[in-house]
């Protein structure tokens, strides 16, 4: 069976409330689990799990060290969640309940891309998306970029090379401004991003001056 899931019943963050504080569901992973579960009843016959969350080694395939270093601290977790309540809270705290399951997902998300090309299959892993993540700091509770991380992984494992064409698709109501920035120039990876440019992170530069002149 070709076509596989990676979920992990430890995606959602556990907040203890902090996400009443921001749009973001931090559930909303169980709850598309729960919502296929009634629509497939074989739906564990596909998955695949994530055995560990995802390392700073392979991290720092996207991610400047000096970065990955900041998310130890309470203020720089708060600052990418935009709760600043969250900066009173131990960073021990927030690393478990937050970091540790984005980690997981993120890990979730490479296993999905190896899967795919190893097995010429299709794949879908249930978390993940974090597409406002830049290589040296987050934004909009995207703590790590894993769509990008998984391109420059299976490139730097081989199993990609550079000039193989990717194409990713963002059909989330806010532009993947974290993504594009992995990629500017690379004519390998095409970007196809369909968002509300009047929300977050509003309209891309080039096309805000093209609509400008327009």
């Amino acid at each position: 069976m070709k076509s596989k899931l990676v979920y992990s019943n430890l995606y959602d963050f556990r907040l203890w409330g902090l996400d009443k504080l921001h749009p973001f569901d931090a559930k909303k992973f169980s709850r598309a689990w729960a919502s296929l579960q009634a629509a497939i009843p074989n739906l564990n016959d596909y998955v695949l799990t994530p055995e560990a969350p995802v390392t700073d080694e392979t991290l720092r395939l996207a991610h400047t060290a000096g970065y990955l270093e900041t998310l130890k601290t309470s203020s720089a977790i708060a600052n990418v969640i935009e709760v600043k309540v969250a900066r009173l809270l131990p960073s021990k705290i927030l690393i478990s309940n937050l970091l540790d399951p984005i980690r997981l997902a993120t890990q979730g998300t490479l296993l999905a891309a190896e899967y795919a090309v190893k097995n010429q299959a299709l794949v879908m892993n249930l978390g993940g998306g974090f597409h406002h993540a830049f290589a040296d700091h987050g934004e909009g509770f995207c703590f790590f970029a894993d769509a990008a991380l998984a391109i420059k992984k299976l490139r730097h494992d081989l199993s990609l090379t550079s000039s193989d064409l990717v194409a990713m698709i963002d059909l989330d109501a806010h532009r993947g401004n974290g993504f594009e920035s992995f990629f500017a120039g690379d004519e390998h990876v095409a970007i196809f991003d369909m968002y509300n440019f009047q929300v977050y992170p509003g309209m891309h530069r080039s096309l805000l001056a093209c609509a400008q002149k327009g």
